[in-house]
């Protein structure tokens, strides 16, 4: 699967995952993993903390997790939902972070009503945050105390705690932002690059996974023309083509010349999602340019600043990676700055149904031999939607 990919190269340092199921795992005993990280697209997102509906009663008795299980939670101190014991005093939960290969403990009498009872982590979570994996997945489990004696652990109920978004100034760090290929530094309250070589793509992203999102970035570039500048969304670094493109990824790029346009990478074959490039009189040539992604799956919505440029659907990737590229000119001193970048990731994005008249159909006949970061001086149909 694509998404174990991101995470091979922790293999040798991680134990490998997947959960047992059947007996009972011993008390201190984490669970045994074999094989990779699971598609966190098969992970239901959980957003609501309140206590949940009243379900099926359980009938083998005992604290048992409800909540998250199976989970994307996006809460650093999430509430842990298990069955209530009726004649229980005191409940026992422990947190197992599986990267760090900590456990966390807490007990008390928990939070109840008739279906169930909660307890809160001692401390913050991390987020699950890659290039290196450095947290956000979790197991749990829970034993009560009845008459003095503490009861069996119930099984692990495994889950990942996923960001609610960020917010970077780069006015005094670039925290969380990984350099994919070239240098990125901070410079008068901006991320910047300076490029490498003529004919590489030098990106840099954001460690953190997301799947529904608004993505918003203020970049500008100083010198070339022609040469692609561009948000990614869904994206995957590894492994990098040989001009240094993400192997996966949707790009978001412009240029000076006016002109946007939208393709995708799957792994390392690019196809168009807009038709080729499209000029828009909102591009501010050489000056700063706000560019917005909202990922709603399948559907994918761009804007320039301020105006809709189109939307398409996507269902390759059910999670990933945002970013920031641009395609290295021949000129040394072409700078792309960064002003800003934003995503909000805890919200149910609200479906509203998508004019067909505006919906780009992938090229399947795109030129095997496309560099698409050198953007056509015509760039085709011109006008705003």
């Amino acid at each position: 699967m694509k998404r174990s990919r991101i995470v091979l190269f922790v293999v040798t340092v991680l134990l490998v995952l997947s959960f047992v199921a059947g007996p009972v795992q011993a008390q201190g005993e984490p669970p045994v993993w074999d094989g990779e990280i699971p598609d966190l697209g098969e992970y239901t997102p959980r957003y609501d903390e309140g206590f949940p509906a009243p379900g099926e009663v359980n009938l083998d008795g005992g604290a048992i997790p409800y909540s998250p299980n199976g989970e994307l939670v996006y809460s650093r101190l999430p509430k842990l939902y298990f069955y209530r014991e009726a004649l229980a005093t005191k409940y026992w939960v422990e947190i197992y972070d599986f990267v760090a290969g900590i456990t966390y403990t807490v007990k008390g009498s928990g939070t109840c009503d008739t279906w169930y009872c909660y307890l809160q982590p001692p401390t913050k979570l991390k987020t699950f945050n890659n290039f290196p994996i450095t947290g956000g997945f979790y197991a749990w489990r829970v034993q009560s105390k009845i008459g003095g004696s503490w009861g069996p652990w119930s099984p692990y109920a495994p889950f990942f705690v996923r960001s609610k978004g960020f917010t970077s100034t780069f006015d005094s760090d670039k925290a969380k932002w990984y350099d994919v290929y070239g240098t990125w530094t901070l410079s008068k309250g901006a991320l910047k690059t300076k490029g490498t070589s003529a004919g590489l793509w030098d990106s840099t992203l954001q460690r953190e996974l997301f799947k529904q999102i608004e993505y918003t970035v203020t970049m500008k570039r100083k010198s070339t023309s022609d040469h692609a500048s561009c948000a990614i969304v869904l994206g995957n670094p590894s492994p990098l083509g040989t001009d240094k493109h993400w192997d996966d990824g949707i790009y978001y790029c412009y240029g000076n010349n006016k002109a946007l346009g939208v393709f995708k990478y799957v792994n390392g074959a690019i196809s168009w999602l807009s038709p080729g490039y499209i000029t828009m009189s909102e591009v501010n040539a050489y000056d700063w340019n706000t560019l917005r992604v909202v990922v709603n799956y399948p559907y994918v919505d761009f804007w320039i600043n301020g105006t809709f440029f189109g939307w398409s659907t996507d269902t390759s990737f059910t999670d990933g990676h945002v970013g920031v590229t641009m395609f290295d000119s021949w000129d040394a001193k072409d700078p792309l700055l960064v002003d800003q970048a934003v995503v909000v990731a805890d919200q149910r994005i609200t479906q509203v149904e998508h004019d067909p008249a505006l919906l780009w159909g992938p090229n399947p006949d795109v030129d095997p031999d496309l560099n698409p970061g050198i953007i056509p001086s015509d760039g085709g149909a011109t006008g705003t939607r």
